[in-house]
């Protein structure tokens, strides 16, 4: 409809009402036999605490609770609880165990230092628990007149057998033991270098703490041999270092 107003008024277009669109404030629940969907907030409410219209709500189905039975989730959280007890439980034994180990070597390395003190009075320098540059430790060095004898305590409680080169405790194969134990020897006459000549000697002695009266028995270039036949051993001289000899090798090692 086209209205003319004089008076130097323009004309104004005004639509038909039927065709202005009314914003709609309820739309109802695509769900039937839901609760009826949020309403649309027009602008003129942006500022009311209204669900947000773009956000669909659940319908009843799908909000639906899953089925179980009495006690399920008590249930399966006692089976997590006590499976990570179990895993807990068993690390805590291995560590249990492991400390055990160490403790009965060290008492093993203290009876060592207590059986070879002596040495001392007659010339000779005990050294213990050296570190050596590769890692790892060396239980005791002794440096005397006779040698330089590197000794490894073993508190070994299983049957100890010697058959040619080869030792074995309760029937397991030591050969792990005898060449760790040469690779000490190795580190100690490397670091001597220039102090003893090739053909000196560096001995070396798996002394076994828990069987005081095994041996001695010689495997390899290793001599195997019961804590109480340690004295013995080490007064056994196969060369004849000096005095200022052995002070000098006491402070290179």
């Amino acid at each position: 409809v086209t209205v003319t107003v004089p008076d130097r008024l323009s004309s104004v277009s005004v639509e038909p009402l039927a065709s202005v669109t009314r914003p709609t404030t309820m739309v109802p629940s695509s769900v039937p036999g839901g609760p009826p969907s949020a309403p649309r907030c027009p602008p003129s409410c942006a500022d009311k605490r209204l669900p947000n219209p773009e956000v669909p709500l659940l319908s009843w189905r799908d909000a639906a609770m899953e089925h179980g039975y009495a006690g399920a989730a008590a249930r399966r959280e006692s089976e997590r609880l006590s499976g990570a007890a179990d895993e807990h439980l068993a690390r805590a034994q291995r560590a249990k165990k492991r400390a055990d180990n160490f403790a009965a070597g060290a008492a093993g390395e203290e009876a060592v230092a207590a059986a070879i003190a002596p040495l001392s009075a007659e010339g000779w320098n005990i050294l213990h628990d050296r570190v050596m540059p590769m890692g790892g430790n060396i239980d005791h060095i002794a440096v005397g007149p006779g040698s330089v004898v590197v000794l490894d305590a073993k508190a070994w409680n299983g049957k100890l057998e010697v058959r040619g080169n080869r030792l074995t405790n309760g029937g397991w194969s030591q050969g792990k033991a005898l060449a760790k134990l040469e690779a000490q020897r190795d580190a100690v006459r490397s670091a001597l270098v220039g102090l003893i000549g090739s053909e000196d000697p560096v001995d070396m002695a798996l002394v076994i703490t828990t069987q005081p009266d095994f041996g001695p028995e010689r495997v390899g270039d290793a001599l195997v041999l019961g804590i109480d036949h340690l004295l013995d051993g080490l007064r056994f001289s196969r060369t004849s270092y000096s005095t200022e000899e052995v002070e000098a090798m006491t402070v290179r090692l």
